[in-house]
């Protein structure tokens, strides 16, 4: 993600991100993005480091635990359901 090596990604940098993509205002119709969109959005970084994962880049895929918790930004993303 940005300038973190993948070997360094944890999951609060994921989570930032997705609390980012909460605030984040959206041009048609000046709202928040849902928060469907956004575990959409969840789910290329989570097959991104999954394949990382089966290839031996990365350890572990710190994607699994993002938002697992039902970590709740600005009341509305509560994470993947798993």
């Amino acid at each position: 993600m940005g300038n973190i090596p993948l070997t360094e990604l944890a999951i609060k940098e994921l989570n930032n991100f997705y609390a980012a993509l909460a605030r984040r205002r959206t041009r048609l119709r000046d709202s928040t993005l849902p928060a469907g969109t956004i575990i959409r959005i969840h789910a290329t970084p989570r097959a991104v480091l999954n394949a990382a994962l089966r290839r031996g880049l990365i350890e572990w895929n710190p994607a699994r635990e993002a938002g697992r918790h039902a970590v709740i930004v600005l009341g509305r993303w509560c994470g993947p359901r798993t």
